[in-house]
């Protein structure tokens, strides 16, 4: 930490760390300051670091060469699913605390490697589950913990989506994302949680469990096999 603050980095600086990472930790400011934007494209990090930066912000294409700072605490994964499990694996080597977009991984195997390197580091670790923090959400999960709803023995869920699949960025490119506000509460926890040495709200074992499931989904169907849920 520097001047109290938490020195975060942003690896990936598309779509979701523009829309929702760079915002909810600007308004943290607080507890903390993004020293450190690194995307393939130069460009798009520099522009990330003039908008959101703290003073003498650090531009670079390679990850690895950022991991280098001993002065980062936090790393924040944004890319495509394919390379979050090669991130965040190096970012715990290097010591740093990591959250990492949703999906966890683009397979289990990668997966468990993430959490490998995450118990053998001791830092923190979360996953983007970002709607766990919505209103709604939590006061469902209070009146299940409640008893309200009784033993509760079976459970459906449905999600209607009114903006369509979407198609932008790499979304529908298979190779990069494996099989297929809410986030400033998410920001603010999460980063609590590593200044206040608590646990987050979203452990990773429960996203190791949805990159399991998702990740027999989709080698199933790629084998031409129906799946029942």
């Amino acid at each position: 930490m520097k001047n109290g603050k938490l020195q975060v980095a942003v690896v990936g600086c598309g779509g979701i760390a523009n829309q929702k990472h760079f915002p909810a930790l600007t308004n943290q400011a607080d507890k903390c300051e993004i020293t450190a934007f690194c995307d393939i494209i130069k460009e798009r990090a520099r522009k990330a670091a003039e908008k959101y930066g703290a003073e003498g912000a650090k531009v670079y294409t390679d990850y690895q060469e950022l991991l280098k700072d001993e002065s980062i605490d936090v790393v924040h994964v944004c890319t495509p699913n394919v390379a979050h499990c090669p991130i965040t694996v190096a970012a715990f080597e290097a010591g740093k605390h990591v959250m990492c977009e949703k999906p966890m991984a683009a397979t289990t195997e990668d997966a468990q490697k993430m959490m490998d390197a995450w118990k053998k580091s001791g830092k923190k670790f979360t996953i983007g589950y970002q709607n766990r923090f919505r209103t709604d959400a939590q006061a469902l999960k209070r009146i299940c913990e409640e008893g309200k709803l009784g033993d509760i023995y079976f459970a459906k869920a449905h999600a209607v989506r009114r903006r369509a699949v979407p198609t932008w960025g790499v979304f529908p490119d298979k190779s990069k994302q494996g099989g297929g506000s809410p986030a400033d509460k998410e920001c603010k926890q999460w980063l609590e949680a590593i200044i206040e040495d608590k646990e987050p709200l979203v452990k990773p074992e429960q996203a190791f469990v949805v990159t399991q499931i998702l990740d027999t989904i989709y080698k199933a169907a790629a084998e031409g096999h129906e799946i029942a849920l």
